[in-house]
């Protein structure tokens, strides 16, 4: 192991560019599973659980508005 703090870092660093480069694992493979199945009342049943009153995610919509917009979003979230 060197002293030079460049080249100790620059070690350091090679172990994580040598994990990045690596061939990704295949997914597992499983037609033995059901579909996922999810319908407009369960969207609709989730949105309407929302409490109005907290802050707005990370994507800055605030629940209040979710829970206005329950009926048409359901549909796209189905």
């Amino acid at each position: 192991m060197s002293h030079c703090p460049t080249a100790r870092l620059k070690e350091f660093y090679a172990r994580f560019d040598r994990d990045i480069n690596s061939e990704p694992s295949p997914a597992p493979c499983n037609d033995d599973q059901p579909p996922f199945v999810v319908s407009d009342h369960d969207v609709r049943r989730s949105f309407y659980k929302l409490d109005e009153h907290k802050a707005p995610g990370p994507d800055g919509i605030a629940p209040r508005l979710l829970k206005l917009c329950c009926s048409p979003l359901a549909t796209v979230f189905k």
